[in-house]
């Protein structure tokens, strides 16, 4: 792992695609494809993982109430703190306080309809 990039990966694989690409296999699991003269400057055969990357930044939410097309949800590091509403019928998550307490989706502009607590 490079030291100045936390989503580089070593290279445990190389299968040949074309006359022009190799498929990389990372060791975390993920597989790119990339041309054969980037691949041939490389020093090492660590690369950069842009799946490493994005699931690190996603923001990570435990359910804390569960309606019928809608799921209140709060961030795992910061307990008892409710910080988004995500709509099941588009799978979007909102953090804005007033589609939470409304239990709005802005992207299919629908109220959902509130649920008792069980």
């Amino acid at each position: 792992m490079d030291p100045l990039n936390p989503y580089s990966r070593p290279v445990v694989r190389h299968e040949r695609v074309d006359a022009e690409h190799d498929q990389i296999t990372l060791s975390c699991g993920h597989s790119r494809v990339l041309p054969i003269r980037i691949l041939a400057i490389t020093p090492t055969l660590t690369l950069y993982c842009p799946a490493c990357e994005q699931v690190a930044r996603e923001p990570q939410y435990t359910v804390l109430h569960k309606g019928t097309s809608y799921e209140i949800l709060h961030r795992i590091p910061q307990p008892n703190s409710i910080d988004a509403i995500r709509c099941t019928r588009c799978g979007m998550v909102s953090c804005n306080p007033n589609d939470i307490a409304f239990l709005y989706c802005g992207n299919c502009h629908r109220f959902h309809e509130r649920n008792p607590k069980p």
